[in-house]
């Protein structure tokens, strides 16, 4: 599944994100408004982490999405 299909249904994958990276409020996780660049500097900030390790996790959480 690309980047382009979640962003544009990001309503409904807000609780699979909020699942998957907790520290993230519902409302912070709304905010991104589904933008890739805005939701890897969340999860860097809320859990330390560099560019390229919230990547890896957002590319791992977005294949999974594609069995929902």
């Amino acid at each position: 599944m690309d980047w382009h299909q979640i962003q544009s249904s990001w309503d409904k994958y807000v609780a699979a994100a909020k699942s998957q990276w907790i520290k993230l409020s519902e409302e912070q996780l709304k905010a991104t408004k589904g933008r890739y660049d805005i939701l890897s500097a969340r999860v860097q900030e809320a859990y330390g982490l560099s560019s390229r390790q919230a990547d890896f996790q957002i590319s791992e959480w977005q294949s999974r999405q594609a069995a929902r």
